[in-house]
Order: C-alpha cells, then structure tokens, then sequence
C-alpha cells in the first residue's frame, strides 16, 4: 500500500546502492503554527465598475455572483458565511474565464473582478487558521498564491510578510497530497520571495517533489543556489545531485560533487557519479580508475561490472580507429597495441555481463567486435550466430567499431515544457518590468518621478529590458545540448558532409571522406563531445548558432549558423508609449518614434539633437548623402549608439539640409562587400546627376591600423581587427572618391584609427596598446572632419545616445539650421568635443580637419546646406 509520507530515497549510483537520505518528513506536522495575528487583514481593494452587457450565460453568472458577494459583504454578514461565499464566486469568475470568445471589456471586468476580491482570501486564510481549520485554510491559501502567480491577473506585487507564510501553506498542501506540480510551482515561489525562513526545509522538498514528478528542472536553478546557503547540509547536497542526474544535468554537477567529496572523500556514490560524469563527456581514460576502484569493493555488481566493461571497449575502439585512419605507420602500430590492450580487458568482463542477460543486443555486440577487433573468428561466429537470431546484423572483422554508451545517457530527456515563441515571452516580460518600472515610488516626489520617467529613459529602459529579455528566453529555453537530442543522418558522399537534425533546426558540418575520417566520425558518434554550443533566436524560436563536435580522439568538427552571422537584435514589438502616457511623463509634443506594435526597428533612446530637427523649404537634388553606420559587429565589442547616429544624421540630411530622400544612402552593419556597394552606388548618382553634384559621406563605427604599416582601416561587420583582409582602406575611400567625379566631397569619420573602441577597450584584445596610425590627408576637392587625432578614442556621449562627435555635429546643424561654413562647423566641433571629452569621458578626444584642393579655397565660406 501506498503510503502518504514516503521516506526519501536517493539511488546516487542509479544501481550500486540506494541510501536513505532524510526520514519521513509530514510538512503540515514540521510546519509553525500559523497565527492568526500573523496573517493581519489588508484593505480592500477598488471595487470594479459596473460591467458591460454579458454575451455569455457564464459571464452573466460571474457578474451576478461578484454582485452578490459585494452585496452581502457591505451587508456586514459574518466571515463564517462570507468566505464560502467567496470561493463560489471565484470558481464563477474562473468559469467565466475559460470562455473562448470574450469581448475586451468582459475579459477586463473578469480580471477587475479577481484583482477585488484576490486579498479577501488572504483574510479567509488567516481567519481558519484562527479556526485551526487547516483544510480551508489551506484551500484558501492556494487560491490567493494562484492569483499572485497568474501574470494575466496583474495583481500588485505583494510587500506583506505573509505572503510567504501562504505560499508555505499552499506548497505543504499540494505536497502532502503528492500534488508535485503545484507543490513544485508553490516551492519555487516561496524561494523567489527571498525570504530565508524554512528556506532549508523548502529546498529539500523542492528536490524531492522535482524528483517524484519526474522534472528535475523545474527546480535545478533554485536548489543549486540553495546549496551554497547551506553548504553543511549533506542531505540536500545529495538531492540536488540526484536531480542533476535525474535531469541530466551533467554541466552543473562537477562543483557539488566537489563539495561533496570534501566532506565524504571516500563515499562510494560520489565515486560513482564522479565517474559517470567522465564517462558521459567520454573521458573513459579518467572514468577508468574509478570504476575500477568500485570494482575492487564490490566485484559482483552487475552495474560496476557493465560500467567497467564499456570504459574498456570503448577506449579500445578509439585506439583502433585512430590506427585505422592514422597515415604514420609507427603511430597506427602503436594505437593498435593500445586497442588491442584495452580490448583484452573489455573481454574480462563483456563474457559475465553477457551471461546475464544472454538478450542484450548492445552487450552481446560489443563482445562481438571486441573478438573481432582481436582477430578471434572462431568466437566471432559463435557471437554472430546468437545476434542473428535476435534479428542483428552479424559483425564483420574487419569493422570500424562504433561506441556505446550506458543506457542513462542515450536517453532524451522530455520535462513535456512548453516553449513559448520569442515574441510571447518577450511581450510579457518587457511589458511586466517596464509597468514596474513606470511606477511611481512611495517616497518618490512628482518632479523627481517625472524626471526619472522621462520619454528618453523610457526608450533606454525598454532597451534594456529587450536584450535582458533575450538573455532571459536563451537562458531558459535554450538549455542544455546533448549528444541524444541530434540525429546523425546518412552521409553525404558527394559534398563530404553530414546533416544533422535537431529540435533546433538543420546542421551541416564538413567531415572528409579521406582516412576513413568519416567512418570514424560515424563509429564515434555516441560518444562525441559538444563544446561551447551558442544559441540564438530564428524565426521567433531558439536555434543553435554554433556548436563544436568534438571525436574522442580529439578532432574537431565545428559548426557556425550563417543566419546567427548576420544576426541582428531581436525587436520586441511593444507600444512603447502607452507606459509614458501611463506615466503622465513627456515633457514635450514630439512624436514618438517607432513606438506602433507594427514597427520592426529597434526603438532608441532620444535626446535633444534627436527631435526639433529644424526644416528647410530649399531642395538639394544636386546632393547625394552615402550614411554608414556599423554597430553589431561579428568578430568584436559593438560600437554603442552607431545605429542612432546614421540614422539621425540621415535625418539631419534630408529636413535641415534638403536632401531628397532617393538621394540618401543609408546603410547599416554593412559587411565588406556591402560596403564595396555602397561606393558603387555613389559613383553611379554621380554619373546621373552630372559633374556639378556634391557628395556627403559619413561613417560611424570601428577603425583600426595595420600593426605593420600603420595604415588606418574602416572596419566593416564581418571583419576581425587583426587582419586589413576584410577592412577598407581609408586612403583608399578617400582616392575613390576624389576620382568619381563629383564638384566637392564633405567627408565625416566618427571612428578613430588607434584600435581603441568607444567603451575604452582595445579592438584586438591581444594587442594591448592603443597605436599611432599614419596620417591620411583628403584628396581631390574634399573636406574631411574627424572625430579623433593619433592614438586618441572617438568616445561615446552614452547620455545623448551618440558618438561624441557625432553629438556635436547634429548639435551645430540643429542650432544654426543647416547655415553654417565648413570651417564654422569644424571649429565648434573641434572646440565642444575637446572642451567636453575630459569631463564626460575622461579622456581628451581632438577632432581634427582635412581640406584638399579648390575646397582650401572655399571651405571658410562653403556650407553644407546650398
């Protein structure tokens, strides 16, 4: 019979032994009283409006029912009669809910409904407990944690100290009644809170419902965290281990498997699962001794010995498939003594376990090709005759033996969780924290609020608070990847190549035909490795971005995602401006931009050369602008606010300086060849427009020298900051364009050449030092304005949401509309950026000007706008 209070098992050694770890624990009996002083009454809440008209009979009864209870409440009837009373209506409302097609306003009036009478049940919960009804109590209880936790309710986030003392209640009810997946839900919760009372006791439950339920990871993340709070409790340490193994969570045990072993160095079930660790990363060379050490104590463990058996063939068929495809005849030698060493030894124990189990294919194959490989026919027919007539293929001699695995890791593990698209998360979670946010403080006064809550620290927040919510959806959904949850498919003979298909889409990795290299990558493929796998988000779902298969003779197979390459960030498609209308914040009537759920750019945070862009009513058709704007760099640190900076200045283009829209080339995160392009593109408008057309460049992003040469280099996406291969020469953009045939050339670089990056680091990390790069002088008829000169950084304005320079730039556009000389403009961004860059940045930043040909004649009285 089964009983209510199950004492808690933990088998460590899935199979050596099973050890009690804590006595049967009631938590209801272990629980402290709860009084009903503790759990003090709170008042009410707003009292929802009046609903719209009822389409449903559900939704009408809901409404009469939350009538009622208001009704009867008011009335001043007893809490005895009140609270029954109360969960009708919520089961009611709850009904009501389930309705598939409900108006906006019915579905609003529901959740007022809940959000109205959600703190009554924290009052029924502390008034049976006054009762010492634990059964409604309890009941009540859970109710109140349900709404807490249903994100769809919007309830306030609770402060009072009792609500942890009702989670505790809800989690002690569903566990005793072996409800795992709500007593999971409660426990989790309870930790959340950060409240450190029964924290101890909660974790320990925790591990043994995840365990009872079959889903170790619902509960991984808190138990480890768990573990280092009480590093002296031996019992949880175990559990937790136990949940790694059950969950597969191989990554996450060797640090509690190291405090384990300080405390209990010799205990066999830490030796065993220390074991099983380098056996599932196919380190059999380490795994060996171990299993060898638990053999000597217990020799008649059928476990041990099958454990023991397949370190020994496996080492054997690495050693003899590295002789196979070695091309050094004195190493082959020698990798063959090594296999048939370790396959002597397979063969100790492979005859026992077969015995055993005379059924078991996978035994009864790896003794097969272990006679095979140690070139014994007579015991190889004898083996092929016994797999024949279990419906097996026979083994041949002269075979390419494949690894085998023990059972535990073949298995592909499956919690039944439901993943979310991208989108769906990220709507919640960006949505969620930033109404939290836009929430003004208790002691927060209206012009701090106000201030705090400004249009543009919206923008930022929101940000924010996108890249935190990808972090956060890789970082629960992409999990773990394991050899068992890829397919190897057939080969690929003619393009020498193995598709591999997973849950996370298609992979295509190159293994030669040459050697034999792709038989062994085939025999070894149970036993191969997955290093350093990176994930990102496709098609609103998460796919592997690159991922390393690793052989157990050490070859490398890599894997890189040409759609994780040209990857972007992921926009999270929020209206943005409800949470400034919701925090009654903006300070001015400008637009708002990007802000519609429809957008696909990334909303940026504005400042003030971002709005109030002055217009002009003169057309500038003789004018072509080529903008370029690196940001989200492949290879290295991203320049922060590049993005805005094009796309501002593009603005600045087209409504200060009068430049057509046609005639303004913007482009973003080019790559090398893109940038090729882009000049390409140039050329041919001034080909149409004529000789007479003037030509505006500018570049925010990466520049760099070539350590050698000290020639400077714009960097476009995909290059790497150590090799010139991939970046673009800056004399010779300079030379291209004196030579397109354009009137005059107004260049604009927001990028220095020193290898230093916006954010103060080096561009090559291995370099170290900032360089001195050569001079590069405008040629033609051109007008050059930098933002840097010799080893200096083009640094950030992280306030403005721009490059330093480029701040100062839009800044003298915006002040004199467009009307200003070339050198009038040079000399106030020279001025500004250095008088500035100390107190800003604390660096000295000097832009520096450039002028070549008739433009040295016409620069003081030249200007941008015509």
């Amino acid at each position: 019979m089964k009983k209510r209070f199950k004492d808690i098992f933990i088998g460590i050694i899935l199979g050596l032994s099973v050890v009690v770890i804590c006595p049967a624990v009631n938590i209801k009996a272990q629980m402290e009283p709860v009084e009903h002083e503790e759990l003090k009454s709170h008042e009410d809440s707003n009292v929802v409006k009046d609903s719209t008209e009822a389409n449903s009979t559900l939704f009408d009864k809901a409404t009469e029912a939350y009538k009622h209870l208001k009704f009867v409440q008011y009335d001043g009837m007893a809490e005895e009669e009140l609270y029954p009373i109360l969960k009708d209506t919520y089961k009611e409302i709850a009904a009501a809910l389930e309705l598939e097609e409900l108006e906006e306003s019915q579905l609003s009036s529901l959740y007022g409904m809940i959000r109205d009478i959600g703190p009554q049940f924290m009052r029924a919960a502390a008034f049976y407990s006054g009762k010492n009804d634990n059964e409604n109590m309890t009941d009540f209880a859970s109710l109140y944690v349900n709404i807490m936790l249903e994100p769809e309710y919007k309830m306030p986030k609770s402060t009072s100290s009792m609500y942890p003392a009702l989670i505790y209640i809800a989690a002690s009810g569903a566990y005793n009644s072996e409800k795992y997946p709500e007593a999971i839900k409660y426990l989790n919760a309870y930790i959340d809170t950060g409240v450190t009372d029964r924290r101890e006791q909660v974790s320990m439950f925790l591990a043994q419902a995840c365990l009872n339920n079959g889903t170790p990871e619902l509960g991984i993340e808190n138990l480890i965290s768990s573990v280092d709070l009480y590093p002296a409790n031996f019992n949880l340490l175990m559990l937790t281990l136990q949940c790694c193994i059950d969950g597969g969570y191989t990554d996450k045990m060797q640090p509690l498997l190291d405090k384990a072993l300080l405390m209990k160095p010799n205990d066999e079930r830490l030796l065993s699962a220390q074991a099983r660790i380098y056996e599932a990363e196919s380190n059999f060379a380490a795994a060996l001794p171990l299993f060898q050490q638990l053999y000597d104590l217990k020799p008649n463990n059928l476990s041990v010995n099958q454990h023991l058996a397949l370190c020994y063939y496996n080492l054997g068929a690495e050693y003899h498939n590295k002789a196979l495809t070695e091309t050094d005849e004195k190493a082959a030698k020698r990798y063959e003594r090594q296999a048939t060493s370790y396959f002597q030894s397979a063969e100790m124990y492979l005859p026992t376990i077969v015995n055993n189990d005379p059924t078991d294919v996978k035994y009864l194959r790896a003794l097969a090709v272990t006679y095979a490989c140690l070139g014994e026919p007579e015991k190889l027919d004898n083996l092929n005759t016994r797999l024949v007539a279990l419906g097996q293929q026979p083994v041949q001699m002269n075979i390419m033996p494949d690894s085998i695995v023990f059972a535990e890791q073949t298995a592909k593990g499956d919690s039944g969780q439901i993943i979310p698209d991208f989108q769906t998360y990220a709507e919640k979670y960006v949505e969620e924290n930033l109404s939290e946010w836009t929430k003004r403080k208790e002691f927060e006064k209206m012009e701090d609020y106000q201030s705090r809550v400004s249009q543009n620290n919206v923008y930022q927040e929101y940000q924010r608070l996108c890249k935190l919510a990808e972090e956060s959806y890789l970082a629960r959904y992409a999990g773990r990847l394991r050899i068992a949850d890829l397919e190897l498919q057939p080969y690929d003979i003619d393009n020498e190549t193995y598709l591999i298909t997973s849950a996370m889409g298609p992979m295509a990795i190159k293994v030669p035909l040459k050697n034999k290299e792709a038989e062994a990558f085939k025999a070894a493929w149970n036993s191969i490795q997955l290093k350093h796998p990176r994930f990102f988000i496709k098609d609103n779902q998460v796919a592997i971005a690159s991922v390393e298969f690793v052989t157990p003779a050490g070859k490398i197979y890599a894997y890189n995602s040409e759609a994780a390459a040209n990857y972007d960030f992921t926009d999270v498609k929020i209206d943005v401006g409800s949470f400034l209308a919701q925090g009654n914040s903006r300070r001015d009537n400008t637009p708002m931009r990007n802000t519609t759920a429809s957008s696909s750019k990334v909303i940026r945070a504005q400042s003030d050369v971002d709005i109030n862009i002055p217009l002009t009513s003169r057309v500038a058709d003789k004018t072509v602008a080529l903008i370029i704007a690196n940001e989200d760099y492949k290879n290295v640190t991203p320049v922060a606010s590049s993005l805005n900076d094009g796309e501002t200045f593009a603005e600045y283009c087209k409504k200060t300086l009068g430049i057509p829209e046609n005639n303004i080339i913007l482009k973003e995160n080019v790559t090398y060849a893109e940038m090729i392009g882009a000049l390409e593109q140039v050329r041919q408008y001034i080909q149409a427009l004529g000789n007479d057309t003037e030509v505006i460049v500018y570049y925010a992003g990466h520049g760099f020298p070539d350590e050698g040469s000290k020639d400077a280099y714009l960097l476009p996406i995909d290059g790497d900051g150590f090799s010139t291969a991939t970046a673009y020469p800056l004399k010779k953009l300079y030379s291209n364009l004196s030579q397109m045939g354009a009137e005059n050339i107004m260049v604009f670089i927001d990028a220095c050449f020193s290898g230093a990056t916006r954010d103060g680091g080096m561009l090559a990390e291995a370099r170290g030092v900032a360089l001195k790069p050569k001079a590069v002088n405008a040629e033609g008829n051109m007008f050059v304005l930098s933002a840097a000169s010799d080893q200096e950084t083009a640094l950030p304005y992280t306030e403005k949401n721009h490059g330093l320079f480029t701040y100062y730039l839009l800044k003298k556009l915006q002040e004199s509309k467009g009307n200003v000389t070339l050198k009038d403009l040079s000399a106030y961004v020279e001025d500004n950026v250095k008088k500035n860059s100390l107190s800003i940045n604390k660096k000295l930043q000097t832009p520096t000007t450039s002028v070549s040909g008739k433009m040295k004649e016409i620069w003081t009285t030249k200007k941008l706008r015509p």
